[in-house]
C-alpha cells in the first residue's frame, strides 16, 4: 500500500508540476509538490522521497538545473526523520530549509551555477516559499476525513484535539488565502511592470534611431545647401569660404572638403591640417575614394560605409557626399563633408534618455560604431554573432532579454529593445536592467509577506481563544459521558454562559438528564442481556448446525459444477476429434471425386460420372452434417462471432433460393418468391443469413409432398423497424406436440424408427441460434395436414459500407501452378499426397514428400521450394512446429506455406496464421478454394 500511493502520488505530481505559475521574472511555483508530502506523513519518508523523485524528475530539464529536484527530492526523507524527534511536521520542514535545503541551493546557484542577477536570488528564495504553500495544502489534507481514508491511516493516527484542528485551520485558512492572493495579484503586477516597461524601451529605442536619423539629415541637408549656392564655375576661395560657414554652423563635421572632376581637392575647411599644412591646392586626391567615384558617376547623393579617420585623431567618420552639376547636368565639382560620430551621438539628447541604461549603434554591415555601458565595444568590431544582435534579429521589433557581464552583479539580466535607423539602414541596441522593474515585485512580495505575517499571528491568536471558549465546556461534557460509561452517577453540569454559547450550556444540560435515565435504563438493560444471553447460546447451536448443511450442500453443488465442466470439455474434445476423423477420410473421397469429375485421369461414361457425382454429392451432405455440428458447439460455447456487412436483402434471398431450386424440381413444386425492389440493405452476416434461409428452405421442400407449393416472401416493417422472411409450404404440417420439441438439438418430428425424411435435426437449431445472434427471432405458424410458415425475423439496421475488396487472384478449378513449380507436399497420408499429385492444379509441377515436419525443414533447406503444403498433424514434429521454424530462418523466411489441415475450429486457423502460415485450408479440401489459395500464395509476396 505505501509504495503505490507512492507512485499514484508522483504521477499525479508529475502531471500537476507541468502547469508551473511565473510570479518574478519567469520563475514560478508548482503545485504539485505536496502530495509527496502526503505521502511522507502518512507512510513516512522513504515512500514520500519515491513519491517526490517522480514528481519533479522532470525539473532540471524545464529549469535548466538539478537543485530543484535534489532539495525536494531530500525534504521528504528529512522530514519523516525529523517529524518524531521535533515532534511536529511544520518544525521539521522549517529545520531542514534553514540547515540544508536553503544553503544547498545557494551552494547550486551561486557557487555551481551560472544564473544572471536577479534570478538567482529569485530562485534561491522560491523553493522554501513554495514548500511552506505545499505544507499548507499537505496538512489540512492529511487530517481530513477523505484523506486519511485514502491513505488508510485512521488507525495509525490519533485524530487531534478540537483546539488544535481549529487552531491550525485558522492559521491555514488565512495564511493560504493571503498567499493565493498574493501569488495571482503579483503575477499580473510583473506582467504588468514588464510590458510597461519593455514598451517603454522600445519607445526610447525608436526615438534614438529618429534622433540619430535626424542628425545625419541635418547634415546632409546642410551640404546640398551649400551645394546649391555653390555654382559650377565658383572660385575655390569662395567654395572653402562656405564650407567654413557650414563647418561652424553645424558641429558634427570634421572636415568638409571640394574636389574637382579630377577628384583633386581645392578647397577644404578647416583649410589646414592637424599639422599645420594646408589641405587644398596641394597636389592631393581623392578620386580613388568611394565617397568620390560614387556620386560623380551617378550624380546623386552619397554616404559612405563608417570608416576610421587618418588625419585627425582617428575618429569613426562616415562621409557625405554632394556632386555640382552644370548646366547640362553634368558634375564638375563634389563638396564632401566627414561626419565625426561621436560627436554626432552627443548631440542634444533627451531628458534623462540614457539614465541606468545602455546604447549600442552598428553600422548596415553590423560593426560597432559607439556604445556605453555594458554595450561598450571596440570601434568597428563586427557584432553580427554578437548574442545581443542575434536575438534581437529574431525578435524584430519586440522587446527581449539577455544576459550580459555587469560590473555589480557578475552576470545581470537585461531588457533590450532593437530600432533601425530610417534612411541608413544603422541599427540602434537599447538596454536597461530588468532589476530596475522587478525591484518593485520584490517589494511587493517583501510587504505581503510582512502583511500576511502578522495577519496569520492574530488569525493565530483568535483561533486559540475560540478553542479555548468551545473545547472547556467539551472537556466537561466528555467527563460526565465517561462517568455515565464507568456506571458512575453523573455529576451536575455547570452553567456557564459567561464562558460558552448558550448551545453548549444547552447541551450539557441535555447530557445531565439523559445521564440519570440512562442510569436507570442500564440497570433494566442488564437484566435484559442476561435473559437475551440464553436465547443466544440456543440460537448459536441452531447456526453451527445451519452452517455444515450449507458447507455440505456447497460442497456438492461445486462437485456437481466441476463434473459438468468436465463433461463439457469432453464433449468438445470429443467434436473436435471426431470432426478431424471425419474429415480425413471425406478429403480423400471428395478430393479424389472432383479429380475424376474435372477428368484429370481420363474420360468418363455417363454411368461412372453419374457413379462419382453420387459419391461427391454424398460426401458434401455429410460435411453439411459435421459443419453443422461443429456451428452448433461453437454457438453453446459463445464462440462462433457474426461478419455483419451491409447485406443486400433480394440478392441473398434469389442465392438461397437456387439451394433448392432443383430439389424443388424433382419433386415438382411450385417456387414462389416476392420481394419489394426498392427494399434497403440491412445490416447482417450475408453467409449466415443465407445459411438460415437454405435451411428453412429445405426443410420445406423437403417435407412438402410431391407436387406442392413453397412460397418464400420478404415483408418490411417500419415500427418496429423490422424485416419479416417468411417461408410457407404445403407440407404436412406440425402439431403442438412436435412444435414444443420443434427447437431441440438433434430431434425431429417424426423420430420413428420408420420415419419417412432423413435429417439430424439441426437445421432449426442453427437457425434460430444464428437469428438470435443477429438480435432477431423464428416464429411457427402451422397445424397437422395443413402446412407450416416459418418467420425469421430480423431488425432492419444500416451498415457502414465496407471498404472494396480486392478481387480473387483465382476462383477457376481451371487455374493451373506455372509449369516447372516446385512444390513441397508435407504429408503422412499416401491418398492425401495421390490427390495433389493428381489434381489439375499441380499438373505440370515438380514435387518433393515428406512425412513430417524434420523431413519438411530439410527437404526445403536442401532444394528450396516455389511452395509448401503442409499438414498439421503428422507424427514426429508436427507442421505447425516446423512452420514456426521455416519462418525463422531466414533462408526459408519468405516461402508460401498454405496449412492443410483438419482440424476445422476457429481457434485452429489462428493458431495456424499465427505460427506463420501464408492461408488456412481445412480438410475435405475443395479444388477451387486450394487453386485460389495456391493463386495467392504464388503471385503475392511473403513478408518474413
Amino acid at each position: 500500500m505505501p509504495w503505490l500511493c507512492s507512485l499514484v502520488a508522483g504521477m499525479a505530481g508529475l502531471g500537476i508540476n507541468q502547469f508551473g505559475l511565473p510570479i518574478f521574472g519567469g520563475t514560478e511555483l508548482i503545485f504539485g509538490g505536496w502530495l509527496p508530502l502526503l505521502v511522507t506523513y502518512a507512510f513516512g519518508g522513504l515512500p514520500g522521497t519515491l513519491a517526490a523523485v517522480i514528481a519533479f524528475g522532470l525539473t532540471p530539464l524545464s529549469w535548466g538545473h538539478p537543485w530543484g529536484l535534489l532539495c525536494f527530492g531530500l525534504e521528504p526523507l528529512f522530514v519523516g526523520w525529523l517529524t518524531p524527534l521535533l515532534r511536529g511536521r511544520l518544525r521539521a520542514s522549517a529545520a531542514y530549509w534553514l540547515c540544508v535545503g536553503i544553503p544547498l541551493v545557494a551552494v547550486g546557484i551561486f557557487a555551481l551555477s551560472d544564473f544572471p542577477f536577479p534570478s538567482n536570488w529569485a530562485i534561491v528564495l522560491k523553493y522554501p516559499a513554495n514548500s511552506l504553500l505545499m505544507i499548507m495544502l499537505a496538512v489540512p489534507v492529511y487530517h481530513s476525513p477523505w484523506g486519511r481514508r485514502w491513505l488508510g491511516t485512521i488507525s495509525n493516527e490519533p485524530a487531534l484535539p478540537l483546539q488544535r484542528v481549529l487552531f491550525q485551520r485558522f492559521g491555514v485558512i488565512v495564511a493560504l488565502s493571503i498567499a493565493v492572493l498574493a501569488i495571482v495579484v503579483g503575477r499580473d503586477f510583473d506582467q504588468t511592470l514588464r510590458r510597461v516597461a519593455e514598451a517603454a524601451l522600445t519607445r526610447d529605442a525608436k526615438e534614438a534611431a529618429r534622433d540619430i536619423a535626424n542628425d545625419l539629415g541635418a547634415h546632409q541637408r546642410a551640404l546640398a545647401l551649400a551645394v546649391r549656392q555653390t555654382g559650377a564655375n565658383a572660385a575655390p576661395e569662395e567654395i572653402a569660404q562656405r564650407l567654413e560657414t557650414v563647418r561652424r554652423e553645424f558641429g558634427g563635421f570634421l572636415t568638409l572638403l571640394a574636389a574637382d572632376a579630377h577628384g583633386e581637392i581645392i578647397a577644404a575647411a578647416p583649410a589646414t591640417s592637424a599639422t599645420g599644412e594646408p589641405i587644398a591646392n596641394r597636389g592631393v586626391f581623392i578620386a580613388d575614394r568611394a565617397y568620390f567615384r560614387e556620386p560623380m558617376a551617378s550624380g546623386r547623393p552619397f554616404m559612405s560605409e563608417v570608416f576610421q579617420g587618418r588625419g585627425f585623431g582617428g575618429d569613426l567618420i562616415v562621409a557625405v557626399s554632394e556632386p555640382v552639376l552644370d548646366a547640362r547636368g553634368q558634375p564638375t565639382l563634389l563638396l564632401e563633408g566627414s561626419l565625426k560620430l561621436n560627436a554626432l551621438l552627443d548631440i542634444k539628447p533627451p531628458p534623462g534618455y540614457l539614465r541606468g541604461r545602455s546604447l549600442l549603434l552598428l553600422d548596415r554591415t553590423g560593426r560597432a560604431v559607439a556604445g556605453n555601458g555594458v554595450l561598450v565595444h571596440p570601434a568597428l568590431t563586427d557584432l553580427t554573432g554578437d548574442p545581443v544582435v542575434q536575438a534581437g534579429q529574431r525578435a524584430g521589433e519586440a522587446a527581449y532579454t539577455v544576459d550580459l557581464a555587469s560590473a555589480a552583479h557578475g552576470r545581470e539580466r537585461y531588457v533590450v529593445a532593437h530600432a533601425i535607423v530610417p534612411g541608413c539602414g544603422w541599427q540602434v541596441y537599447l538596454t536597461e536592467p530588468i532589476w530596475s522593474t522587478q525591484r518593485l515585485i520584490a517589494a511587493y512580495y517583501l510587504a505581503t509577506f510582512v502583511a500576511a505575517g502578522i495577519a496569520v499571528g492574530l488569525a493565530l491568536v483568535l483561533a486559540r481563544i475560540t478553542a479555548a471558549d468551545v473545547t472547556g465546556p467539551l472537556n466537561r461534557l466528555v467527563t460526565s459521558i465517561q462517568a455515565l460509561a464507568r456506571q458512575e452517577t453523573a455529576a451536575p453540569f455547570p452553567l456557564e454562559i459567561s464562558s460558552a454559547s448558550r448551545e453548549l450550556a444547552e447541551l450539557g444540560l441535555a447530557a445531565h438528564e439523559a445521564a440519570l435515565l440512562l442510569s436507570r435504563a442500564n440497570r433494566e438493560l442488564a437484566i435484559s442481556l442476561h435473559e437475551q444471553s440464553k436465547t443466544h447460546q440456543q440460537l448459536r447451536q441452531v447456526l453451527l448446525h445451519l452452517d455444515d448443511k450449507v458447507r455440505q450442500r456447497t460442497e456438492q453443488l461445486e462437485e456437481a459444477r466441476q463434473q459438468a465442466e468436465s463433461a463439457n470439455r469432453a464433449k468438445s474434445e470429443f467434436i473436435a476429434s471426431t470432426s478431424h476423423e471425419l474429415r480425413t477420410p471425406l478429403n480423400v473421397i471428395l478430393g479424389m471425386s472432383e479429380v475424376l469429375l474435372e477428368r484429370t485421369l481420363g474420360e468418363l461414361n455417363p454411368r461412372q460420372h453419374e457413379s462419382v457425382a453420387a459419391i461427391e454429392e454424398s460426401g458434401r451432405h455429410l460435411l453439411a452434417l459435421i459443419n453443422d455440428i461443429l456451428d452448433l458447439s461453437k454457438i453453446e460455447a459463445g464462440k462462433l462471432e457474426l461478419d455483419i456487412q451491409e447485406t443486400d436483402v433480394r440478392g441473398t434471398c434469389e442465392a438461397s433460393l437456387r439451394f433448392v431450386r432443383n430439389a424443388a424440381q424433382r419433386k415438382q413444386h411450385t417456387l414462389e418468391f416476392a420481394c419489394p425492389a426498392d427494399l434497403p440493405p440491412i445490416a447482417a452476416d450475408s453467409r449466415r443469413l443465407k445459411q438460415i434461409l437454405v435451411n428453412l428452405l429445405s426443410n420445406a421442400v423437403k417435407f412438402t409432398p410431391d407436387g406442392g407449393r413453397v412460397r418464400f416472401e420478404v415483408v418490411p416493417h417500419t415500427a418496429p423497424a423490422e424485416v419479416h422472411f417468411r417461408v410457407s409450404d404445403t407440407g404436412i404440417g406440425i402439431t403442438p406436440e412436435q412444435q414444443a420439441r420443434l427447437f431441440q438439438p438433434f430431434q425431429q418430428i417424426d423420430g420413428a424408427l420408420n420415419r419417412r425424411h432423413g435429417g439430424t435435426g439441426l437445421g432449426l437449431v442453427l437457425a434460430r441460434r444464428m437469428a438470435e445472434l443477429h438480435g432477431g427471432r423464428i416464429t411457427l405458424e402451422s397445424a397437422a395436414g395443413q402446412g407450416s410458415c416459418f418467420s425469421v425475423i430480423l431488425p432492419m439496421r444500416a451498415a457502414e459500407r465496407p471498404a472494396p475488396r480486392a478481387p480473387a487472384l483465382a476462383s477457376s478449378p481451371a487455374y493451373a501452378a506455372p509449369a516447372g513449380t516446385h512444390v513441397l507436399i508435407a504429408e503422412d497420408n499416401d491418398t492425401n499426397v495421390l490427390i495433389y499429385q493428381r489434381s489439375p492444379i499441380f499438373a505440370a509441377c515438380r514435387f518433393t514428400l515428406a512425412r513430417n515436419g524434420e523431413e519438411a525443414i530439410a527437404a526445403a533447406l536442401a532444394d528450396r521450394p516455389d511452395l509448401i503444403l503442409m499438414d498439421v498433424q503428422m507424427p514426429g514434429m508436427d507442421g505447425l512446429t516446423a512452420t514456426r521454424r521455416l519462418r525463422a530462418d531466414p533462408r526459408t523466411a519468405d516461402i508460401p506455406i498454405i496449412t492443410v489441415t483438419a482440424l476445422a475450429m476457429l481457434e485452429d486457423r489462428t493458431r495456424c496464421l499465427e505460427a506463420g502460415a501464408t492461408s488456412y485450408l481445412s480438410k475435405p479440401v475443395n479444388l477451387r478454394e486450394l487453386a485460389r489459395h495456391v493463386a495467392e500464395a504464388l503471385i503475392r509476396p511473403v513478408k518474413p
